[in-house]
């Protein structure tokens, strides 16, 4: 058991549909995390008012989200469309010794 799976790649690419075929498949009680939904509060429809900044935001939200997650012992959770910067980050934010996770590119 790992506590995150991060399911990264371009656009178009299936992340969201191999997310949902691995939680409906066997685990359903994996929880899924689209990192494009947490930017959605905030963007507009056609997103033209994205910008470094609120994609920095957005991901820090992510991480609080999955430490309080870990917090409530929920594991495997799925996280897809991250970009490649946030992907990078990862280790600046979740230590491998805390948190155990699998990066798909």
């Amino acid at each position: 058991m790992v506590d995150f799976i991060f399911i990264g790649g371009c656009p178009g690419s299936g992340k969201t549909t191999v997310s949902r075929l691995i939680q409906h498949t066997k685990h359903e009680t994996w929880p899924m995390i689209d990192f494009g939904c947490l930017r959605v509060f905030h963007l507009n429809h056609e997103w033209t008012n994205q910008n470094d900044d609120e994609e920095q935001m957005s991901f820090e939200n992510l991480i609080f989200i999955l430490k309080n997650y870990h917090r409530y012992s929920y594991q495997n959770i799925l996280i897809n469309d991250l970009t490649d910067k946030c992907l990078g980050d990862l280790s600046t934010y979740l230590s491998h010794d805390e948190y155990n996770y699998y990066v798909s590119c």
